[in-house]
């Protein structure tokens, strides 16, 4: 469980006991193994700059995929960050982040060589389930995942106030996070009967549910956002178009693939037109849902699975 799950209050001590303590037992069951290649799929920049050199053996390649380039979260200042990212991304012998944009800005900003950083799409789960009959009367627009500040929530309800009250759309918030954003968007749910809350874990069938009937995902990230939207990838498995945040790699995945409509990163005015404009577009709407439906499809973790294996052959593994 996240670090600020496991207790009732999240405290940097807290934090740093939790990261500890996951490095020590990743440590201990990695080097009890006897294993041909390590991947890795999480990283904490405080213990991994030494975590990660502990791990190294000869003839065991060790590869990291990068979800978060940088923090969502500032947690120190911004030349310590940048100092212990690039001891960390230094060490494995190949890094793999969801988009193009990610491993340039890796190269960038962290000195590391092209030849290094290899770029998979996030997978998209396979579901039985898909929005090709979305609620159309209200129209509901969902935004779901975890509550962060960055992900632009109070950007979004200021975008909701804006839109006028007689319209028949409704929206949908679904998931949970910091306790003082959940506390806010239920305080605007009781003042905006147009305004729905789920707080909490969202089981897969509910999940689902929320998908299929959404006419469209909002994802507004705030500017510098240095990863890859996981909500996007489970919206195409959906078939559900998206409203995204033109910011970094999001911006640049939703334009590329023709999934959805972008609006100004931070911008609640530009928001409102963008949501007003989808409610507004059938056609459109069905287009790029159609087009959502068939990247989920081709984006598979089947579908995806050779390029990791590619990747472990250029490292000499025998497949």
């Amino acid at each position: 469980a996240p670090a600020n799950e496991l207790y009732e209050r999240s405290t940097r001590y807290r934090r740093a006991k939790v990261a500890l303590n996951r490095a020590r037992l990743r440590h201990r069951e990695i080097t009890a193994g006897d294993f041909d290649l390590v991947h890795l799929h999480t990283f904490n920049m405080f213990t991994d700059w030494l975590a990660l050199r502990l791990l190294r053996k000869e003839g065991r390649p060790l590869v990291l995929s990068i979800h978060n380039v940088r923090p969502h979260e500032r947690r120190g200042p911004r030349s310590v960050e940048t100092l212990l990212h690039r001891f960390a991304y230094q060490v494995p012998d190949r890094l793999i982040v969801a988009h193009e944009s990610l491993r340039q800005r890796l190269a960038d900003e962290f000195d590391i060589p092209l030849d290094r950083i290899s770029v998979v799409p996030l997978p998209s789960p396979v579901v039985a389930m898909a929005s090709d009959h979305p609620t159309e009367s209200p129209k509901e627009i969902l935004f779901f995942g975890t509550l962060r500040r960055n992900k632009g929530i109070d950007v979004l309800l200021n975008a909701i106030e804006a839109i006028p009250r007689h319209l028949p759309i409704v929206f949908r918030f679904a998931g949970r996070g910091d306790r003082d954003l959940e506390e806010m968007v239920e305080r605007h749910a009781q003042a905006d009967p147009r305004i729905r809350v789920e707080i909490g874990w969202i089981p897969p069938e509910r999940q689902a549910s929320l998908y299929a009937r959404a006419w469209a995902v909002v994802v507004p990230y705030l500017p510098a956002f240095a990863a890859q939207s996981g909500t996007v990838r489970v919206a195409y498995s959906f078939g559900t178009p998206v409203i995204a945040s033109d910011t970094g790699a999001l911006g640049e995945t939703i334009r590329q693939d023709g999934s959805g409509w972008l609006a100004k990163s931070g911008d609640a005015r530009d928001l409102a037109d963008r949501i007003l404009e989808v409610v507004d577009d059938d056609e459109g709407r069905h287009a790029r849902a159609a087009t959502a439906k068939r990247l989920g499809q081709e984006r598979s973790a089947e579908k995806l699975a050779p390029l990791i294996l590619t990747i472990y052959e250029e490292l000499g593994l025998q497949t």
